[in-house]
């Protein structure tokens, strides 16, 4: 299998939950601190998806 880049969009969308997941387990939002650790995953799976698919 052959790894790419991802896509900026597709990159930039990963660091941005990335980083609201981290903010709301630091300041806690009522119902979105609930979810960090689901926001984490999305945003790990945005970045699994841009690089081992080619234009994602």
């Amino acid at each position: 299998m052959k790894l790419t880049p991802p896509k900026k969009v597709t990159f930039y969308i990963s660091l941005i939950f990335g980083v609201l997941s981290v903010l709301f387990l630091v300041v806690k939002v009522p119902f979105v601190s609930d979810f960090t650790y689901a926001i984490m995953t999305v945003a790990w799976i945005l970045m699994i998806l841009g690089v081992a698919f080619k234009g994602f």
